[in-house]
């Protein structure tokens, strides 16, 4: 819970979304009602954390990636 020891600016975790749900539930301490209510990301999902400044992480938001519509004339493919 404390990174002290280990002082990188930045962490990725690639991840499904159970296990990253788990980490944040296990790391916040959440209830399993509070764990219930967050929703599995969606494919290509990120989950933000940030530091506070004393050494805890926080969570600052989720955003997904949106990828840029093609020229006219050219196919988008669907999902």
């Amino acid at each position: 819970r404390s990174f002290d020891l280990m002082k990188y600016q930045n962490y990725v975790f690639v991840t499904h979304g159970i296990s990253i749900r788990v980490l944040l539930a296990r790391y916040f301490r959440w209830s399993v009602d509070q764990f219930a209510t967050l929703a599995n990301p969606r494919n290509g999902e990120m989950i933000i954390l940030g530091h506070d400044g004393k050494g805890k992480l926080c969570l600052e938001g989720r955003c997904e990636l949106t990828l840029k519509q093609k020229e006219e004339g050219e196919e988008v493919p669907q999902d």
